[in-house]
């Protein structure tokens, strides 16, 4: 079936694959073997629809929704889109009173919830009709607001598609939280755009895992390293992995070992994608070498732009970025937006991270990259994750603390790190974990690290 044009809303466009594909199974439900078609979860949205304001109240006026992974999520949404709403998407494990303080603080004119729908007053008109809202922490802590019209959505997808090889004929695994930035592009815009079968994850524990690409043959799974580490410690057969054709990794570093482990398990190598919330996706590792490493994250996805400022830090121009403050216009159809990430290219063209400027601090008068430090612990065969925080020493002089997880014992890891770094490099304290906290994008809960090391 032809491609639709990029300028059509995500309501257009699923509307086009609806009028042709109607019968065609759109989600199924791991949990409970449930599959919903195309047809059927349009006519869950309609329910939406009549319990919420009617079109001209929520036209370019935004919306909380704050959904668990569902078919409700998914239908929640498409009856947003279909009213012309902006879809602010929250996490669905926010505490209510913190819903209720970003309800008040981005005037939305309504909420989702699992409790049903709250109208609200004194909701704004957006100036440009924004089809979602994503919310990421900006550098005070509070949250900044990234809006992103149907065209940016789509064209994200098209680059992620041309990238990773998708067709519509596939199936996805969803395991990963439908709002969050990496499971749109690589989730819910398939269905929408492609009419891609979605495969809701039972649960997210691997043997659960295991037994749902058993019995639903996925062929797509956009994962993060704590997935993949953890399937690959599972036993069972090879053959459970059988109908995956594409691992994908983001969200976190992928060690090496959780490759190789993941491999041997399955017989499949994972790639690594790179993106933003910003910008939609920047870079992947078609060929999967620069995975297996741990040396760099593959080149830019076609229609991507990506360059390096004077200081290092990646910029990416796309009709992909989002309109917020800090992107800038180029042209008609393209943003840029230079992200904190420091960068470095090898000689075939693959991007390298080196960190964030806020990463590097002076100990004892020279230049320590943090993130550097955790990448040559990693290498310790018996560490499989590393972060190397700085804190105030005595004399109120920045010290380097290690926290890690794996085997190594401190005495084990000194010896390694008076090898691998020099001396103003080393950490002075070095705390071991059974396992870290990761929040649900699979990074590193950087909170709950630090209420762990406080106690």
């Amino acid at each position: 079936m032809k491609d639709i044009d990029a300028p059509t809303t995500l309501h257009d466009a699923w509307n086009i694959r609806l009028a042709h594909e109607a019968d065609k199974v759109a989600v199924i439900e791991a949990a409970t073997g449930r599959t919903v078609t195309m047809r059927e979860l349009e006519s869950l949205s309609s329910k939406w629809l009549r319990q919420l304001p009617p079109s001209r109240t929520l036209l370019y006026r935004r919306v909380l929704l704050a959904l668990p992974s569902s078919v409700d999520w998914l239908s929640a949404f498409l009856a947003l889109q279909a009213l012309g709403a902006c879809a602010v998407l929250v996490d669905a494990e926010t505490p209510p009173a913190r819903i209720t303080q970003l309800a008040d603080d981005l005037k939305v004119a309504a909420v989702i919830t699992k409790e049903g729908v709250e109208a609200r007053d004194d909701s704004p008109r957006l100036r440009q009709p924004y089809a979602l809202m994503k919310l990421t922490s900006g550098s005070t802590g509070q949250p900044k607001p990234l809006a992103f019209s149907s065209a940016q959505m789509v064209a994200d997808y098209r680059h992620i598609k041309a990238a990773m090889g998708l067709t519509p004929q596939d199936r996805h695994y969803a395991a990963l939280p439908l709002g969050h930035s990496y499971a749109l592009g690589n989730l819910v815009l398939p269905l929408l755009v492609d009419g891609a079968t979605l495969v809701l994850a039972s649960q997210i524990f691997p043997q659960a895992m295991r037994e749902d690409f058993r019995r639903f043959e996925p062929t797509v799974f956009p994962a993060v390293p704590t997935m993949l580490r953890a399937l690959g410690q599972t036993e069972g057969e090879r053959a459970d992995f059988a109908s995956l054709r594409l691992i994908i990794t983001a969200g976190a570093p992928l060690a090496p070992a959780d490759a190789d482990a993941f491999h041997a398990v399955s017989g499949l190598w994972p790639h690594t994608f790179y993106g933003s919330s910003e910008t939609g996706g920047i870079t992947y590792d078609a060929e999967g070498e620069g995975t297996r490493t741990g040396t760099h994250l593959g080149q830019p996805l076609p229609g991507v732009k990506v360059g390096l400022n004077r200081q290092g830090r990646v910029r990416v121009t796309s009709p992909a970025v989002g309109c917020f403050t800090g992107s800038r216009q180029v042209d008609d159809t393209t943003r840029a937006y230079t992200l904190p990430d420091l960068g470095q290219w090898d000689d075939e063209g693959h991007l390298r991270l080196l960190g964030r400027e806020a990463d590097w601090v002076k100990i004892g008068g020279r230049r320590v990259s943090t993130v550097a430090v955790a990448r040559i612990v990693r290498d310790h065969p018996g560490v499989t994750e590393a972060v190397c925080l700085v804190r105030e020493g005595r004399r109120a002089e920045l010290e380097l603390i290690l926290v890690y997880e794996g085997g190594a014992s401190p005495e084990d890891l000194r010896p390694w790190l008076e090898a691998h770094l020099p001396r103003w490099q080393r950490p002075r304290r070095l705390h071991q974990l059974a396992q870290f906290p990761v929040n649900a994008r699979g990074k590193v809960d950087r909170q709950a690290l630090e209420e762990l090391l406080e106690a």
